[in-house]
């Protein structure tokens, strides 16, 4: 079975640990910001806050340049 470690030098790179060990919480936030951001914009009844969540999911898609898979 594949494995990969990851080796810090501590605590030198810190935080570049820090970075890698919050990164799953990072993307579930984002993701729960982008499915919150749609469903504003597709099923929102105020018109003018459905275009400002429709203008910033539209930014998250655009500089999502890495393709990163957001759940």
């Amino acid at each position: 079975m594949p494995k990969a470690i990851l080796e810090f030098n501590l605590p030198e790179e810190r935080e570049e640990y820090d970075d890698v060990m919050a990164g799953a919480g990072y993307r579930l936030l984002l993701g729960e910001l982008y499915n919150e951001l749609r469903r504003r914009w597709k099923y929102g009844e105020d018109q003018a806050a459905a275009t400002n969540a429709e203008e910033i999911w539209e930014l998250i898609c655009r500089l999502n340049e890495d393709n990163l898979e957001i759940p």
